[in-house]
């Protein structure tokens, strides 16, 4: 029941005696939660995508996109090929289902979080490839906390 609800007829409650009650309170429909939730697996594989297109375009394009963010291009095109065995094992994770190796692309995320924000700091670049190396930083975040909380649910779940 929704909170305003389950207050609205408490005993003495001045409010509910001046106001009638318009809405019926209504439970949430079975599944209505499951049905935004998102499992581990389709996390892994999306953070796997994700991954396989960044680094295929960072290797691909690493002239142009070091000349567009200021930064050089050797770093551009190493992070790019450092990202295609990575989404490799990330897939490997999400197709196994495999507990131990997802903690393994958590904990390489924190890394790459990590080595984004010894990037931003020492390395040269213009404002754009400091807020490209800090959003792209960001969304890894994103996926370590909603990775985080995907393995959470799928220990508590039992099998």
């Amino acid at each position: 029941m929704f909170l305003a609800a389950a207050f609205y007829d408490v005993p003495g409650n001045r409010r509910a005696a001046r106001f009638p009650r318009r809405f019926k309170a209504v439970e949430p429909c079975e599944g209505a939660e499951a049905m935004f939730e998102l499992n581990a697996k389709t996390i892994f594989t999306l953070d796997a995508i994700l991954c396989l297109v960044m680094g295929a375009a960072l290797a691909a394009a690493s002239g142009l996109v070091a000349a567009l963010l200021g930064m050089p291009a050797g770093l551009i095109f190493w992070s790019g090929i450092l990202l295609l065995p990575v989404a490799a094992l990330i897939t490997l994770a999400a197709s196994t289902g495999n507990r131990a190796l997802g903690w393994i692309v958590i904990l390489g995320n924190l890394g790459w979080i990590v080595a984004s924000l010894v990037v931003a700091a020492f390395v040269p670049a213009n404002l754009l490839g400091t807020i490209f190396v800090l959003v792209q930083a960001g969304v890894v975040g994103v996926f370590v906390w909603i990775e985080r909380a995907a393995m959470g649910r799928a220990n508590a779940v039992p099998a």
